[in-house]
């Protein structure tokens, strides 16, 4: 039986970094030093590479979140066991390691992954059959339902249409319910997504879907890249270009992380650690490191409010 007790923890801490490849020892120590509880890390279909990512959480401390991919329902059953035998193997189920069944499940519409975003109703069923053989197998691992890119219209339909299928909520160590907190229709800097005039009421709007299930947010972060928002589709003339601040990225990322906080989130994802090499990209200026590996403002926040929880 699954302890219950994960349901109530105080929110936990995760830095998503790796992309399905080990971290290596300087990655791991600066995470550690920043005081986060865990890293989110996606599982390669390479086996090797798979048993070298599980493998290198064995000596630390951090809580590893990882990933589950696959096409199809015996893929990703496939690699949800071999991620808990490997777990078991290396011996650290008791620091309750964490799987999560995809991500952006309702954004996976376009090959090659095109099955998961048109088939809500599957992907509730395969959760139930991921949670069902960690009760089964290795209680002590938690779960959570792949985040969906953003708790807006479509997001919350896709949710609407695939929880009934999830485990009960009064299930012993049901998954919980992930999400994403951006803004695709919107840009960075807005507050609450569309159909919304705060953020709380987005909450509550994401509660009434997730049925009385506990509540992860598995990925948010604030890209510093420059982003053309279009609020007239047929109008290009309104079409407005802006960006962050590191300075206004750090004070979104820090009021998300209040706000999830005291809304008794139990996980909490930043996306991510490293940014890359391209300054007009934004996946590449989400990192809390610049892409030197010099400490964004994002990053100093972050190690001050996990000191402070």
């Amino acid at each position: 039986m699954f302890p219950a007790a994960w349901l109530s923890l105080a929110a936990q801490l995760f830095v998503n970094t790796g992309q399905g490849y080990p971290l290596g020892e300087s990655q791991l120590r600066y995470l550690e030093a920043k005081g986060v509880h865990g890293v989110r890390q996606d599982i390669h279909w390479s086996p090797a590479i798979r048993e070298a990512v599980v493998f290198e959480f064995r000596d630390t401390p951090l809580v590893p979140l990882f990933v589950i991919h696959g096409q199809s329902t015996e893929e990703v059953l496939r690699h949800a066991g071999d991620v808990i035998g490997l777990i078991r193997k290396f011996g650290y189920a008791d620091r309750r390691p964490i799987l999560e069944v995809l991500n952006e499940p309702n954004y996976q519409d376009q090959p090659p992954s095109s099955y998961w975003g048109s088939h809500p109703e599957e992907f509730g069923q395969l959760v139930w059959r991921v949670w069902d053989m960690i009760r089964r197998v290795e209680p002590r691992i938690r779960c959570v339902s792949g985040g969906i890119g953003a708790s807006d219209k479509r997001g919350r339909e896709y949710l609407r249409r695939a929880v009934p299928f999830f485990p009960p909520p009064d299930a012993s160590g049901t998954c919980a319910v992930g999400y994403h907190a951006y803004r695709p229709e919107q840009g960075p800097w807005s507050r609450h997504s569309s159909g919304f005039t705060s953020r709380e009421q987005e909450w509550a709007a994401l509660e009434s879907v997730a049925g009385g299930r506990a509540i992860w947010q598995t990925e948010v972060g604030y890209h510093t890249a420059g982003q053309t928002i279009c609020p007239l589709a047929s109008m290009p003339s309104f079409c407005v270009t802006t960006a962050l601040s590191e300075e206004e990225a750090a004070n979104r990322l820090e009021g998300e992380l209040e706000f999830n906080d005291r809304h008794g989130v139990g996980v909490f994802v930043i996306y991510k650690l490293l940014s890359g090499p391209d300054a007009s990209y934004h996946d590449d200026n989400y990192g809390l490191l610049t892409r030197d590996g010099l400490e964004k403002e994002s990053a100093r926040r972050l190690s001050a409010w996990a000191k402070r929880h």
